[in-house]
């Protein structure tokens, strides 16, 4: 599912019901919603999208180092804001949404 970015994530959040019910939906979207569009961009192109890195990077007329640098980052500040709001995060995995995804 593609969504426009200038659609907020309480929207994108109501219409993708999440099949997990442990998650806190409500938490996700005000954490999606309070990153910057640099990061909200990045985030949602590359992980709930599956743009690899290399994609992005075309679609955002970007070098590649700033596209996982920005993802990192986006992924970092994510994961705060949740924790913040009491949500435990998973353990943890590889970080980058186009680890191992380069070659292809």
């Amino acid at each position: 599912m593609i969504v426009p970015l200038e659609q907020s994530a309480a929207e994108f959040e109501m219409r993708a019901q999440p099949q997990l019910p442990w998650i806190d939906s409500a938490a996700v979207a005000q954490a999606l919603d309070a990153l910057s569009e640099d990061h909200k961009t990045v985030l949602l192109l590359g992980v709930v999208e599956g743009f690899k890195c290399r994609e992005l990077a075309e679609i955002l007329s970007l070098p590649i180092g700033t596209v996982m640098s920005r993802l990192s980052r986006a992924r970092q500040a994510l994961r705060e804001r949740l924790v913040a709001s009491g949500l435990r995060p998973r353990e943890s995995r590889s970080s980058a949404a186009c680890a191992g995804k380069e070659a292809s």
